[in-house]
């Protein structure tokens, strides 16, 4: 989804929430920045299928698969799903998510480059530890019978990962993710997800497990780490061809600089063959942790908010001062009528 901050003409009510603003738009759904309009002044997000795609059976499964699925992992660095209303096709279907007033770490990388200036490898390496966390908590989960659910994300990239203006990181969109019990089945060979960050097993169609996920979170990290891309190209047949290739330049040839254990864990998990990779990102979790404290045995939550802010200043102010005043709005009985507010203002 693009990283546009859109403000609706009138106001939008949905469910019992009120719209402020559009923050993304996929092919799917849409995400709006939304305030209870209940007198709580709650602040949310809310996913909602476009309207042309609610009377289609097949996208009304995905967001009831995406809301069941997310509702029943509980992590620090997974968004919460708060609320959601899920049924009939052609029904106000939408999923009101905890709100993480932030920016996505594709929007990060992004601004990052443009300003010559990138995280330093500490934070970089502590960000995919604590992504590494809450997919442990996705692949560890359980049903009523005791068994796995089997989860994989399937779509660890950039867009999917949300660096807070406090510092924390929050895994979203479930959306696609393969689990036991899925309404919404993927057909063999079907791919899904976002080719870049793929790992070779998902791109050639074949079986994902957990270890698929960790791959594409060694995509996401060695984009983070070096502030280039790997694998992406100018279009989806030059992405294709690159990860057919499968040619990783070891992080030290492009900076010498860069920490040997951290090189070590990205190739480690950039191998083609699942055998010889981590096994799990708990296993992962415990060595980003370990490697991110080595090197800087701070606060590095407190830096990483501190480098958001100062990355976009004015963005940061504007969006505060909006939701501040949205949510005080909100708590008002009587509500004057919506305000018209740039979309460059945030």
């Amino acid at each position: 989804m693009s990283e546009a901050y859109q403000v609706p003409p009138s106001e939008v009510r949905v469910g019992p929430y009120r719209v402020v603003a559009e923050l993304a738009r996929g092919g799917m759904a849409a995400v709006f920045l939304a305030v209870r309009a209940d007198g709580s002044g709650e602040v949310v997000a809310i996913k909602q299928i476009h309207p042309h795609l609610a009377h289609d059976p097949e996208f009304v499964a995905m967001l009831m698969d995406e809301a069941r699925i997310a509702s029943m992992i509980h992590h620090p660095s997974v968004i919460e799903i708060r609320d959601y209303q899920l049924g009939e096709v052609g029904a106000q279907n939408f999923i009101a998510m905890e709100y993480a007033e932030g920016e996505t770490l594709s929007l990060v990388i992004r601004d990052s480059i443009a300003r010559g200036i990138k995280l330093d490898y500490a934070m970089s390496a502590s960000i995919g530890a604590d992504v590494a966390g809450g997919l442990h908590a996705a692949h560890e989960l359980r049903g009523p019978d005791g068994a796995l659910l089997e989860i994989v994300h399937r779509d660890v990239s950039p867009q999917n990962v949300i660096l807070t203006y406090d510092g924390k990181v929050k895994l979203t969109d479930f959306g696609i993710a393969k689990a036991v019990g899925r309404l919404q089945r993927t057909q063999p060979g079907e791919i899904k997800g976002k080719l870049a960050y793929m790992a070779p097993e998902q791109a050639y169609g074949r079986p994902v497990d957990r270890r698929s996920d960790l791959y594409s979170l060694g995509v996401v990290l060695y984009e983070l780490a070096l502030g280039r891309r790997l694998f992406g190209g100018k279009t989806d047949a030059e992405t294709i061809r690159n990860i057919m290739q499968h040619q990783i330049p070891a992080p030290r040839s492009i900076d010498p600089a860069f920490p040997v254990a951290y090189e070590e864990v990205l190739l480690a998990l950039l191998t083609a063959d699942p055998a010889q990779r981590f096994q799990s990102a708990g296993a992962l979790e415990r060595a980003l942790r370990s490697l991110a404290t080595s090197l800087d045995p701070g606060d590095i939550a407190a830096r990483r908010g501190e480098f958001l802010r100062s990355l976009e200043p004015d963005r940061f102010r504007q969006k505060r001062s909006i939701l501040t005043q949205e949510s005080a709005r909100a708590r008002t009985p009587t509500r004057p009528a919506a305000r018209p507010v740039a979309a460059s203002a945030v």
